[in-house]
């Protein structure tokens, strides 16, 4: 898939999404923050994970919009 082209679309439709992950304290096993990963809910591919895309978009200085 070539992202680097299709990353406008994708933006200006909502296909990249923000999904947060909970950042847990090891001892007390509380949270204490969230860490913000994107993910690209492409309607032909279904969801991409960020390691398939984030390479591309730094490649070509586009990251700086996700």
């Amino acid at each position: 898939m070539d992202f680097v082209n299709r990353f406008e679309e994708a933006l200006n439709n909502g296909y990249i999404k923000a999904f947060f992950q909970p950042l847990t304290r090891t001892i007390s096993g509380k949270v204490f923050g969230a860490e913000a990963l994107a993910r690209w809910d492409d309607p032909e591919r279904g969801l991409i994970p960020p390691g398939e895309f984030i390479n591309s978009l730094e490649e070509h200085k586009l990251i700086h919009k996700l």
